[in-house]
């Protein structure tokens, strides 16, 4: 020590002299992980055991803030300096606090939930970490479920999107979100990972993809006249759903079900449908018992007992190197809203129902040539679109951003390119 003791007070300067006397020590192995931790400065982690093996677990004063396979402490410790921008330093073991809410929530002893620091997350993606919190073990849920629970229904794609970068799996189930066809679908820590999970938990995921393969979207439940999720309460792995099964909302509907309060299934018009069919006496008495009317609709359009799915089509997907900008062109061309917008994704659908019509961006997107050439991107497919008036329909296609075609192989057709050069044709009747 080199500094000039003669402005300090005795006292300071004997407190120093015997500093300087005292033999060197290292410090204690936890001084780091502490000074991080109440300065809230860095995370700690350690090793865990779980139904996957041994993981790593990070936390902080917060709670837990990241957990992953257990491979090499260095290049976990790297990638969550990358992600999070902090530093962490490894421990023996995870204090008792956070063992014991670990090895709850893994258990599915709800009362001992663990606090997670989420704060890297957007707003929409802890909004939907958050709801995947709220499934229950032994149960699933599809993506969809979770976009209507949190508000944004048409976000489907970016709820997948936002499991995927869930950064305490296991602890936080995403692997109980499935596709809304049954599926088990992709997972961050691999699918066969999360069909293992799903199966130590008792959701059964074969019979999840069976019944989804049969085309059992919903349960009825005639004793209480409602209709469930098929994994609510376990109805999967205990009734025989041939007897139960349900394709759609509608068809529920139409048997007089409403929506389970615990798994709540439906979408809110949904639910605005069963509480005036709930309050119509004469659509009750139109049922002489609702045992009967599950019969009736099972029986009914080639539903799930006849083991043949049912397919229909939802919308056609043009790709595009702008969703959003071609999107807009058709949906001044037709006069379809925009029923659906993501980054990457836009669906409009015709007021009066009907298949859809998506855009997709493609960051490699290459426009057709047509008339098709040899070496040439050739179009996948087009457009046929009726019109009452040609010529006036040309003219507003004209107007909208059409290019007309230099080609027109008939009279009563005239084939327009839209601006991503998909050919299109209107014709009349």
């Amino acid at each position: 020590m080199n500094e000039n003791t003669d402005t300090l007070p005795p006292e300071t300067c004997e407190i120093l002299e015997s500093l300087r006397q005292c033999p060197r020590v290292p410090a204690p192995t936890t001084l780091l992980s502490t000074v991080l931790l109440r300065t809230g400065t860095g995370d700690a982690y350690a090793s865990a055991e779980t139904p996957i093996g041994p993981v790593f677990v990070a936390y902080n004063q917060r709670g837990i803030s990241a957990l992953t396979r257990a491979d090499e402490p260095e290049q976990f410790e790297v990638g969550f300096r990358k992600r999070f921008g902090r530093p962490i330093c490894r421990v023996t073991a995870l204090p008792e606090s956070f063992a014991t809410a670990v090895a709850a929530q893994l258990s599915g002893e709800r009362s001992w939930a663990p606090e997670f620091d989420l704060r890297n997350a957007t707003a929409f993606e802890r909004s939907v970490l958050l709801k995947a919190l709220e499934i229950p073990r032994g149960e699933v849920r599809p993506y969809s479920w979770i976009a209507k629970e949190i508000g944004r229904p048409g976000a489907v794609r970016a709820v997948g999107t936002a499991l995927g970068h869930n950064p305490v799996p296991l602890l936080i189930p995403c692997h109980r979100v499935v596709r809304s066809d049954g599926a088990i679908g992709d997972y961050l820590l691999g699918s066969d990972t999360k069909r293992a999970v799903l199966d130590s938990e008792g959701a059964a995921p074969d019979i999840i993809e069976r019944l989804g393969r049969q085309g059992v979207r919903y349960i009825a439940n005639p004793e209480s006249h409602t209709f469930c999720l098929p994994t609510c309460g376990g109805d999967h792995r205990r009734i025989d759903y041939t007897q139960r099964g349900l394709h759609s909302e509608r068809e529920a509907l139409a048997a007089g079900l409403r929506p389970c309060q615990d798994c709540r299934p439906a979408t809110a018009i949904a639910h605005a449908m069963a509480a005036n069919v709930a309050g119509g006496d004469d659509f009750r008495s139109s049922l002489s018992s609702l045992s009967d009317s599950v019969s009736t609709f099972a029986l009914r359009k080639g539903s799930v007992m006849t083991g043949t799915p049912r397919f229909s089509l939802a919308t056609v997907v043009l790709d595009c190197s702008d969703a959003h900008a071609l999107a807009d062109f058709y949906s001044r061309l037709l006069g379809w809203p925009v029923t659906l917008s993501e980054p990457d994704w836009v669906l409009l659908r015709c007021p009066s129902g009907g298949t859809g019509l998506s855009f997709q961006a493609e960051a490699w997107y290459r426009p057709p040539v047509w008339p098709e050439k040899p070496g040439e991107q050739t179009k996948m497919l087009h457009l046929d679109i009726l019109v009452d008036d040609l010529d006036a329909a040309g003219t507003h296609a004209l107007e909208v951003g059409a290019v007309l075609a230099g080609y027109q192989p008939q009279d009563d057709v005239r084939v327009y390119f839209d601006p991503a050069g998909h050919p299109f044709c209107l014709f009349v009747q």
